[in-house]
């Protein structure tokens, strides 16, 4: 039952609860509910808009990988906050140590953007051409 209430909350989060328990087979107190105890657990964390980042002049979205020796891992860190163009920022296992998504506005911007964290650690970047589907599409 989470797992529906988690799903139809992706598809419309600004739907009543009355919608909301109707959608998933619950009364409306019941869904009301079911909803406050998912956000006190933490599965719910928020409500999101979904922004279209074509629209907002973010057309080009990238994936930077850095190889950082544990030292420059806080600088890596420390750039990918205080830069906009920067949307995630993972520390992960394998060849590379950390990885990035980004999105800018054009190719430049994101040369401009590998640029500067190239001076922190060596970085590779791989820009997306089409997406299937992206978290927010998933429950």
């Amino acid at each position: 039952m989470d797992h529906m209430i988690a799903r139809a909350l992706r598809e419309d989060a600004r739907q009543s609860f009355r919608a909301l328990g109707r959608n998933v087979g619950l009364s409306t107190p019941a869904a009301a509910e079911r909803v406050r105890r998912l956000e006190r657990m933490g599965v719910l964390r928020g409500y999101r808009a979904q922004v279209d980042r074509a629209a907002l002049g973010r057309p080009v979205t990238a994936y930077l990988t850095l190889t950082c020796p544990g030292d420059r891992a806080a600088a890596a860190l420390s750039a990918a906050r205080a830069s906009p163009d920067i949307l995630e920022y993972h520390r992960v296992a394998g060849t590379a140590s950390v990885m990035m998504k980004a999105a800018v506005r054009d190719l430049a911007a994101l040369d401009a953007l590998a640029e500067r964290f190239r001076l922190i650690a060596p970085t590779e970047v791989s820009v997306v051409l089409s997406s299937a589907f992206e978290q927010e599409d998933r429950p």
